[in-house]
């Protein structure tokens, strides 16, 4: 029976659904659409042209919870995070504990010291934490055609927490019927060799009192897969102990006006410029070996090589860029 208008359709995704290594290349291009999207809001409403290099976050103040406690660390809900509507759910789960997971390979690129857990603190910018959290999002909805972002929340390298799919709510991140039955699912907002920081760690102890479940599994637990990396899944070795760090850093303040963009995947072709072609062209060279200069400018080079990819799986050879072939790039 189809769902009623302005309802929730119950759910569409695999039972044994799981999350897989968000591509970095995605992270990037939601950064980069976000922020042209931002300049464009900026410059229709007659404000100055924002002068950033990374698009501006939804961050607010922490909210209070059902209960009227945030259990220490920031907690954002997902209208502070810019999150999307999810378009279907679950509520088949008995919980009895909470699964900690990581985004794959390391959104974190540039300057970033990863000599300490205090170093990568203290080198990652906060302001990109709910921009990455859409981009995940995103993934797990455009690329994946699930029902939402697959975790029940999430945790950044500062301490901040971000809801999720919430309590309640049967997730799609473990990779088997059995995990997403048992447990909720708590990812870490960082990747491959990016340390675990005390403020994270105290956020996923706080995360498990909010969810109302300890912290019991590391998602390589439930499925053949690297996640959680070394630094989540030795933490789980030792008992998940709490962490004798300092405290996260407040909120960073929310840029005047309604700056929340919730962007889709473009559709990109021929004669088109910008941050998203580059994304699209690096991801032709990552994925394809296409050997693209990437300038950001879709001309035929690059629209034969989008017309290679296509006919290597099979698409409709026409040289745009759409969902079907955003897809396959993220495979």
């Amino acid at each position: 029976m189809a769902a009623l208008p302005g309802s929730v359709a119950t759910v569409a995704e695999p039972e044994d659904a799981g999350c897989e290594p968000v591509p970095g290349q995605l992270v990037e291009l939601y950064e980069v659409l976000e922020w042209e999207a931002a300049q464009v809001a900026a410059t229709d409403a007659g404000s100055v042209e924002l002068e950033v290099d990374q698009p501006p976050a939804s961050i607010a103040p922490p909210l209070d919870v059902a209960a009227g406690l945030v259990f220490g660390t920031p907690f954002h809900g997902r209208a502070d995070w810019g999150a999307r509507a999810r378009v279907c759910s679950s509520t088949n789960i008995r919980p009895e504990g909470v699964t900690v997971h990581y985004g794959g390979p390391s959104p974190w690129t540039g300057a970033v010291d990863r000599s300490s857990a205090d170093a990568f603190a203290a080198t990652t910018d906060h302001n990109r934490c709910p921009t990455i959290w859409r981009a995940y999002q995103a993934y797990h909805m455009d690329a994946k055609g699930w029902c939402d972002i697959a975790y029940s929340s999430g945790t950044c390298p500062h301490g901040h927490r971000y809801e999720g799919r919430g309590p309640g709510q049967r997730t799609g991140a473990q990779g088997t019927n059995d995990g997403n039955l048992r447990s909720y699912a708590t990812c870490y907002i960082a990747g491959d060799g990016d340390p675990l920081t005390a403020a994270a760690m105290q956020a996923f102890v706080d995360e498990g009192d909010r969810l109302g479940k300890p912290l019991r599994w590391s998602h390589l637990q439930w499925h053949s897969t690297a996640c959680p990396g070394t630094p989540l899944d030795s933490w789980r070795r030792a008992g998940f102990p709490s962490p004798d760090g300092p405290p996260p850093p407040p909120p960073p303040p929310p840029p005047p006006g309604d700056s929340t963009v919730n962007v889709p995947l473009p559709v990109l072709r021929i004669g088109m410029t910008g941050g998203g072609v580059r994304s699209l062209q690096a991801l032709l060279n990552a994925k394809a070996g296409q050997g693209l200069t990437v300038d950001g400018a879709f001309g035929p080079r690059t629209q034969q090589a989008v017309t290679n990819v296509q006919a290597f799986f099979g698409l409709s050879r026409d040289g745009i860029v759409g969902q079907n072939t955003w897809g396959v790039l993220f495979l």
